[in-house]
């Protein structure tokens, strides 16, 4: 599988949600998005979680981690 299959970019999420970057990254700081992911090496974003992105479009809620 293709990592780009399991995350998606700024601009993608931007456009499924129809909001600006400002206001997503508001809303993560505020713990009402699901937060970007970011490699631990070098904490380098490698994207928001698919899945996370699809269930909060779906339920409005954001996924707990485990």
């Amino acid at each position: 599988m293709n990592i780009n299959e399991h995350y998606m970019t700024w601009d993608d999420v931007c456009l499924v949600v129809n909001r600006t970057k400002p206001t997503i990254w508001r809303w993560v700081q505020k713990g009402a998005f699901p937060k970007p992911k970011y490699r631990k090496a070098d904490g380098l974003l490698i994207g928001f979680a698919r899945n996370e992105i699809e269930h909060y479009c779906r339920t409005g809620e954001v996924l707990q981690q485990k």
